[in-house]
């Protein structure tokens, strides 16, 4: 290995460091990881039972999402409503979960905040990781995971020049976001209310905006950076926790 790929390569595991697991109340065990003075899990969450020990109601139809929506309570579903998805993905609650008093991280972990993910965003964008898709790197580079995520391909209309992007991450932060996908909330829509498998991540903030919105950031195939947004609360986004 080249001597400054190596000092690199030093100077990045200074700066992402796995730990120990962590485990919810249902016993699923989560990988961390240490990224400066934060520790994060390095999977999506994927308990159904609220640290006090109360059930999470689990919204199978459409008809039961929204009900729990109208009455503002918790809810949580697989992607498609299929547990695979959740094996691998963990997965997808409303903001109505994620505020919920009875607790939905593991103890001594709660849900990310807006303040959370801006520290980790802001101290990965220092780190350097040149890559070949993105110059330099971008924040969702470093924190995607580095499989799982859709290529993408585009023609250039001056040349009719094609090109091909492979979407993946270099997670050279150890975070693995991953293309969960989401639940979006068109009580009207008659397609699936499930959209972006392998295409986008979304993750759930603490943080209250307003009555019908919360706090959200999303990273997709085709950017290199983070996007932080607000959501209507009905959606269904997956949680990372990070320790207290």
């Amino acid at each position: 290995m080249h001597l400054k790929n190596k000092i690199l390569l030093l100077f990045l595991l200074s700066c992402f460091t796995f730990q120990a697991q962590v485990t919810d109340i249902d016993g699923n065990s989560y990988d961390t990881v240490r990224i400066g003075t934060q520790t994060w899990m390095a999977e999506n969450l994927n308990v159904a039972t609220f640290r006090n020990g109360d059930p999470i109601p689990e919204a199978k139809t459409k008809e039961e999402w929204m009900k729990a929506v109208e009455m503002r309570q918790a809810a949580w579903c697989y992607y498609e409503n299929d547990p695979l998805n959740g094996d691998k993905y963990g997965k997808l609650y409303n903001w109505f979960a994620v505020k919920d008093v009875r607790g939905l991280a593991p103890l001594g972990y709660h849900v990310s905040s807006k303040a959370d993910w801006n520290t980790l965003i802001k101290y990965v964008n220092l780190i350097p990781w040149p890559d070949d898709w993105n110059e330099g790197g971008g924040v969702a580079t470093k924190l995607k995971s580095t499989s799982d995520w859709a290529d993408w391909y585009a023609v250039w209309e001056e040349t009719g020049q094609f090109f091909y992007y492979n979407s993946n991450g270099n997670n050279v932060s150890g975070l693995n976001c991953m293309p969960a996908g989401n639940r979006f909330d068109d009580a009207d829509s008659e397609s699936s209310e499930f959209w972006g498998l392998n295409n986008v991540g979304s993750w759930w903030c603490s943080d209250y905006y307003n009555y019908e919105e919360g706090i959200s950031y999303h990273i997709t195939r085709m950017d290199s950076d983070v996007i932080n947004d607000f959501a209507f609360k009905s959606n269904g986004f997956s949680v990372r926790c990070i320790k207290n």
